[in-house]
């Protein structure tokens, strides 16, 4: 009899060991699934909020509308202020006509609104940056970032100094 006792405990204890180290398991791993479901939300995020490309594609003819969109998104930033902005390419008239040239070659939806925006910029008129940048911000579904004016003279040289010099 007292065999069996100390049997019946040693397996009552060794029951209670086993559920709990199942327990504690358990909760490690709701713990660890938790936090990486966690981690998965903010990075799917930040990728939402990383509108198009931060690198300037090359300008030929195997461009895609949407890189030119990055390319032109890129260099308003010169431009244009916003809390957020990633990637910069810098405007230059030689970047303006080859622009220019592919949309004449290429048959781009957003065709009439490119030609429109780079024929004004070829003329030096720059006061459709902020429309230009917010307009392929949209269409890249852009969450941050958003433009809200025109930089001040002072303001472009200190970015062109920054990231182009």
């Amino acid at each position: 009899m007292i065999k069996r006792t100390v049997e019946r405990i040693n397996f009552k204890m060794i029951l209670r060991i086993f559920a709990g180290i199942t327990m504690t398991i358990g909760a490690v791993v709701t713990l660890f699934g938790f936090a990486f479901i966690a981690w998965a939300i903010s990075e799917s995020n930040s990728e939402v909020e990383m509108v198009g490309s931060q690198d300037f594609v090359p300008l030929n003819e195997n461009i895609k509308e949407y890189q030119f969109l990055d390319n032109i998104h890129l260099m308003t930033h010169q431009k244009v202020y916003a809390d957020e902005k990633w990637g910069s390419a810098e405007i230059t008239k030689e970047r303006i006509v080859k622009m220019r040239e592919i949309i004449y070659e290429k048959d781009f939806a957003n065709e009439q609104f490119l030609s429109s925006a780079l024929s004004q910029w070829e003329q030096g008129n720059f006061e459709n940056a902020v429309d230009v940048h917010n307009y392929i911000w949209e269409q890249r579904n852009g969450t941050a970032g958003k433009a809200t004016r025109l930089l001040t003279d002072e303001e472009e040289q200190e970015y062109i100094e920054e990231h182009f010099e």
